[in-house]
């Protein structure tokens, strides 16, 4: 029953949108990790936040839907980005309450055992391109069948293009992965528990024939969450963004692509961050840093990661124009 939840709720979508689409202002994804919870918080289809939402947790009795449908901020037990709970011995419903600047209001809800939840590890996500492109597939390309026999190469993706996108985990767990993209970027094909295909534009398909095909605009970077959820209680998150057609100049910092306006090397680097809205991030690097820099007191750790602009632990005001570290990877 737990799994259902999740799957419902985490990756709930607004009315008329397909799930792996994150559309509007919503909770996208949601994990417990040991009594933190972290949440996934979707902006206007952004993966980053110029505000984001106030966040407000409590547990209700497992299974007590009418509790957690009536749950407000007045019973909440902590409040904020990452409290630490103290999850009852005897398991509950953690619920968790987002009020946005707008005065809409989410719920969301996790059933925790007792005991606690079980921990999925970290895991990766990898993009490989698919030797089809949308100018001539047709619908038997896209069977199941068809598509777990393709093998990927190390091409670059163009508009029209599919990629297969890999959830990774360090070892062997009994669990699912969903695979959602900003502002309903692309056209989602899933595979197997850990694997679906994407396709770069728009394509419809009935039982024999293509509806329609019609590649996204090029170059663009896409920006993508990937939840992963087993059958015993546990969730885990994380993003991924990746280019269609050529990359623009930047870096790739724990899997999100930052624009830059001045060449990086690969490792730690102090740079300064300005607004960039059209960037998956939300930030662009503007200059190298001439200041040492400092823990960013929203995030209250070393460096930045683009992560934390999703999790809402930062807002963009937060981490521009200021001395940041971010890891350039290679």
């Amino acid at each position: 029953m737990w799994f259902a939840l999740v799957a419902s709720i985490a990756c709930r979508a607004p009315f008329g949108a397909d799930r792996h689409d994150l559309i509007g202002d919503r909770i996208a994804a949601v994990e417990l990790v040991g009594a933190t919870p972290r949440v996934a918080i979707v902006s206007d289809g952004r993966l980053w936040s110029d505000v984001a939402p106030e966040l407000a947790w409590g547990f209700v009795p497992l299974g007590d839907d009418d509790a957690a449908a009536a749950f407000v901020a007045d019973d909440a037990v902590a409040l904020g980005v990452g409290p630490a709970l103290d999850v009852p011995t005897d398991g509950g419903r953690l619920v968790g309450l987002a009020m946005w600047p707008s005065g809409e209001e989410e719920r969301f809800f996790l059933d925790v055992p007792a005991g606690g939840a079980p921990q999925l590890p970290a895991f990766d996500v990898t993009v490989q391109a698919l030797p089809l492109d949308l100018a001539t597939l047709t619908a038997a390309d896209m069977t199941v069948d068809a598509r777990a026999a393709l093998v990927p190469t190390d091409d670059a993706l163009a508009a029209g293009g599919v990629a297969r996108i890999t959830a990774v985990m360090a070892s062997e767990v009994d669990a699912t992965a969903r695979f959602m993209s900003a502002g309903g970027a692309g056209t989602w094909f899933e595979l197997d528990p850990w694997v679906a295909d994407w396709v770069a534009g728009d394509l419809e398909l009935d039982d024999e024939d293509v509806v329609t095909a019609e590649p996204m605009a090029q170059p663009a970077v896409v920006g993508g969450l990937v939840l992963v959820l087993d059958g015993a209680g546990a969730t885990r998150w994380r993003s991924r963004d990746w280019w269609v057609g050529t990359q623009e100049d930047g870096v790739w910092v724990a899997g999100r692509f930052v624009p830059s306006d001045v060449a990086l090397e690969a490792g730690p680097v102090d740079v300064v961050l300005a607004p960039d809205p059209e960037a998956s991030p939300g930030v662009r690097v503007v200059a190298v840093a001439t200041e040492a820099a400092a823990d960013l007191p929203c995030a209250g750790a070393p460096g930045f990661d683009p992560e934390w602009l999703l999790d809402g632990r930062c807002v963009v005001a937060d981490v521009v124009d200021v001395p940041v570290t971010i890891e350039v990877s290679p």
